[in-house]
């Protein structure tokens, strides 16, 4: 019988720091590097081999490892802060489940300036073809121009065309495709309800 290890990892009070961006890998870390990403975590997770009968339960590694996880993370005291840009959000916490395939986001709250912000979301990359989907709302939200900074392209084109000014709430869905080469499909347009 082949061994099957299971690991248990709880490590607390973790820091979002250089250490632990540099033990992820390339492309995650490049990810949370743009999004400025701190504050700090604590992690119930778990890593072993499943049994052959179980593989087709369980995400598989992306590195072929026979080998899978799932990590349970609760973030506070959070921001996100691009480089180059004002801080998109302060005093962020959200609850997130982290397996090989992806990682999803519940319980989502954060500020910006006065306004509040909660929402859910997922970003998957099975076979490494990226999807992202978020679910908001924000309440008491200004439009201005640290808030176009953070946008994505698209959006971007949609504020140039419109010109908003003010203060909104905002319930908002986003879900694309990211890096793939065909044409967007409605259900990856950014929508506003």
């Amino acid at each position: 019988t082949p061994p099957r290890p299971d690991l248990t990892i709880v490590p607390r009070n973790v820091p979002i720091d250089q250490a632990l961006l540099d033990a992820l890998p390339e492309d995650r870390r490049v990810c949370m590097q743009k999004a400025g990403l701190t504050g700090a975590i604590d992690i119930d997770g778990r890593v072993w081999r499943a049994a052959a009968s179980a593989l087709a339960q369980v995400a598989p590694s992306p590195s072929d490892s026979e080998l899978t996880h799932v990590f349970d993370i609760t973030l506070r005291d959070g921001a996100l802060h691009p480089p180059g840009a004002q801080a998109a959000v302060s005093g962020l916490s959200a609850k997130l489940r982290l397996v090989p395939d992806g990682i999803s986001i519940n319980d989502m709250m954060a500020h910006r300036g006065p306004s509040d912000i909660t929402g859910r979301g997922e970003i998957r990359w099975p076979h490494n073809h990226p999807t992202v989907f978020f679910s908001g709302t924000a309440v008491n939200l200004a439009l201005d121009r640290s808030l176009y900074d953070i946008l994505p392209a698209a959006a971007r084109q949609g504020w140039d065309a419109v010109q908003p000014s003010g203060i909104v709430d905002v319930d908002l869905t986003y879900r694309v495709a990211v890096g793939v080469e065909s044409a967007p499909t409605a259900s990856s347009r950014p929508t506003t309800i």
